[in-house]
């Protein structure tokens, strides 16, 4: 899924045009940063909450957010910053695994099928470089999470990226998470942020980083239209 940075990427994408729609201030457009950050506060197996997942995809590799599920549950709460912050991070990384992932990777088996189920998987297909590269090296810092710690610079660079205020007491009243548990990630940016001096060492291996920024672009695009038409 894209990391902290792309989702604040986006966010500064959307909030002029947001601020058209909503009129903000500082306190909704702070909230708004809160929720496209609120559902990475859980990790590992506890995202399939918090992202929504379907329970048949959980086998799989690539798990978008369902988000007919979140829209049931809180789509007459779209217009609390928090809650519309929290949609526009699953929008985003839905459309990552639906309509970006596969012109950037395939996954295949031991016989070198295509494959979807985590267990089958044995080899990563990178469309950059045409590498093939085992699944048990690509999720790693020489490869993936290595890419995204390698890109953050570019964003920050290119975007006016505001990493949001903990606000003390607050509760957007959202099952899936706790807020509490932002600390962590506010902690991580600004760690983050205090690194971008001092590049992530080698080469961008997975991604090609215009096309990520093309993509995201676009998706605020088609996230605003999704907007206008409610």
């Amino acid at each position: 899924m894209p990391g902290y940075t792309m989702h604040l990427a986006e966010a500064a994408m959307l909030l002029p045009k947001l601020k058209k729609l909503y009129h903000t201030d500082e306190k909704w457009e702070n909230r708004f940063l809160l929720g496209t950050l609120l559902p990475d506060t859980k990790i590992r197996g506890d995202k399939k909450e918090s992202h929504f997942w379907a329970a048949e995809d959980l086998d799989k590799m690539a798990r978008a957010p369902k988000i007919e599920l979140f829209l049931d549950k809180y789509g007459s709460r779209l217009p609390e910053p928090c809650l519309l912050g929290y949609y526009a991070h699953l929008y985003l990384d839905s459309k990552y695994v639906t309509d970006f992932w596969p012109d950037m990777l395939a996954f295949f088996d031991a016989n070198g099928q295509e494959a979807e189920k985590t267990t089958e998987i044995t080899m990563v297909h990178v469309a950059k470089t045409g590498e093939n590269v085992p699944i048990k090296d690509f999720y790693s810092v020489e490869y993936y999470y290595g890419d995204y710690n390698r890109m953050n610079k570019y964003f920050f660079d290119r975007y006016p990226i505001r990493v949001p205020v903990y606000e003390e007491g607050f509760d957007p009243g959202i099952d899936e998470v706790k807020m509490k548990h932002m600390h962590r990630v506010l902690g991580e940016l600004d760690m983050l942020a205090r690194e971008l001096d001092h590049p992530f060492p080698g080469p961008v291996r997975v991604f090609d980083v215009e096309a990520f920024d093309r993509f995201i672009a676009r998706n605020a695009e088609e996230f605003l239209e999704k907007l206008r038409a409610i």
